[in-house]
């Protein structure tokens, strides 16, 4: 913020009488009219006193007016820090407004009230105690109100600065306010893709785990019973940062199957399997021979078949089958 702009209260709504007991009501059109009327282009000038021919030495230019509720507010724009610092100071604490009358010769817009000059005054007595002072001196063709706050003239203009710099900072504020809950809405967003992603990977490697077991399963390695408990040795094993391994339940599952397998499994094959028949050497030899005529087999390859298939003893008394 530019060090030499600040705003100041130049006039309120009220009625007031000047020292020739000229009464003078402001009202809040009133002050709209001094607004409307005002042109930027030409600034009407910050004064010290009361100069009557508007020639003093301007210390400041009057770049806006504005009204807020019954106050009529000029954002200044001092020409020097000395200045500055001699109103900080309170050097001069009170303002007065010169104003162009409706029917003024010298009113740039006749017919409506038109500022004239600002000018800053010295430390006297105001014309209200406890209010903003309103001394009004009539004049040929202008007005001049005096309306200040001499309680606390050097806090309204630190105040009004603190105010707008107050404004960008809250103003940038939202904006970070905005930037900040934009990248969280992203953040969340990133998080619910790569959840997705993770479910999704998780699922095709679930699914190419049961694959795997039901292949087992068919081939005759694994019991169906314990496909369930396979699948999540499996997943453990692959997945090792899994609540199931990082609590044990995969050595329980391991210790569950094994003990199937014990039984059921393939450690029991030829436990499982039935025995081969008892028979004579002369009742294999036919079985052999018939099979083999059969199968367009060797008396050999017939015999092997067959011990395999635990149809015949795998050791024959008096093997006849060499050929």
């Amino acid at each position: 913020m530019d060090e030499l702009i600040f705003r100041k209260e130049i006039m309120r709504t009220g009625t007031f009488s000047d020292s020739a007991g000229v009464t003078h009501t402001f009202n809040s059109d009133y002050l709209d009219q001094i607004q409307a009327s005002y042109n930027p282009d030409d600034p009407a000038p910050v004064v010290l006193g009361h100069p009557t021919n508007n020639d003093a030495p301007a210390f400041g230019w009057v770049t806006k007016l504005s009204r807020t509720g019954d106050r009529l507010v000029a954002t200044i724009r001092a020409n020097s820090a000395e200045f500055m610092d001699w109103v900080r100071n309170g050097r001069y604490p009170k303002v007065s407004v010169s104003l162009h009358q409706r029917d003024s010769t010298s009113n740039p817009t006749p017919g409506k009230p038109n500022l004239r000059h600002l000018g800053f005054l010295g430390g006297a007595s105001p014309a209200i105690p406890g209010l903003a002072p309103a001394n009004l001196n009539a004049e040929d063709d202008y007005i001049t109100v005096d309306l200040t706050d001499t309680e606390t003239p050097i806090n309204t203009v630190v105040a009004d600065q603190f105010a707008d710099q107050l404004a960008v900072i809250n103003e940038r504020k939202a904006e970070l306010d905005s930037q900040a809950a934009a990248q969280a809405a992203r953040e969340v967003e990133f998080a619910a893709k790569q959840n997705e992603l993770d479910e999704r990977d998780t699922a095709i490697r679930e699914a190419a785990r049961k694959e795997v077991v039901h292949k087992w399963i068919t081939e005759g390695k694994l019991p169906p019973a314990f496909a369930d408990k396979a699948q999540k040795i499996y997943a453990a094993l692959q997945e090792p940062q899994s609540a199931d391994f990082c609590e044990g339940l995969a050595a329980d599952n391991f210790v569950a199957l094994m003990d199937g397998m014990s039984k059921t499994g393939l450690f029991s094959v030829l436990e499982d399997t039935p025995p081969a028949p008892r028979m004579s050497a002369d009742t294999a030899g036919k079985l052999i021979a018939n099979y083999a005529a059969e199968n367009n087999l060797s008396l050999s390859e017939a015999q092997q078949q067959l011990a395999s298939e635990r149809k015949i003893p795998g050791k024959i008394p008096g093997d006849m089958t060499h050929e």
